[in-house]
């Protein structure tokens, strides 16, 4: 799932930043593997270190949600000026 939005300077004339916030899903561990790759391998940093980069994270599940034993949702947040 994908969601954006943009927030517009105070003057309302140009966007100010916009976020977009991806849901990913995997099974068996997959969607952990990838955020441990993205972070291992410093593609994270590089994104974190663009020009107009505001925030880049990853949000996990809490231990022991056991909303789906075999699915792993997490989702991302991806800011920008």
């Amino acid at each position: 799932m994908f969601s954006a939005d943009r927030t517009r300077s105070t003057e309302g004339k140009t966007p100010a930043s916009i976020t977009v916030n991806i849901y990913y899903r995997g099974t068996n561990g997959s969607a952990r593997r990838f955020a441990e790759e993205m972070t291992t391998s410093g593609t994270v940093d590089a994104i974190r270190a663009e020009r107009g980069n505001l925030r880049y994270e990853y949000f996990l599940p809490l231990p022991g949600d056991e909303t789906d034993r075999y699915l792993l949702r997490f989702f991302f947040v991806h800011r920008w000026r």
